[in-house]
């Protein structure tokens, strides 16, 4: 995600999407607390992220999945 913001009962993010497809897109906290057969996953904010491109970040996270 690159930005967030409030929205009623919910907070509304747009970032890179990677499921079906990669795309950039809106989505909401609600919708990834909902994932994984009816059981809530943790949503965790990476702490040892370091400020970097979009190129590089993308490169980074293809390189942890073997690709």
């Amino acid at each position: 995600m690159t930005e967030g913001s409030p929205e009623e009962s919910d907070f509304i993010f747009f970032g890179f999407v990677i499921g079906h497809a990669e795309e950039w897109g809106y989505f909401a906290l609600s919708e990834l607390e909902s994932v994984g057969d009816g059981r809530i996953l943790p949503i965790e904010r990476d702490l040892y992220f370091e400020k970097c491109s979009f190129e590089e970040a993308i490169a980074r996270f293809r390189k942890e999945r073997g690709e």
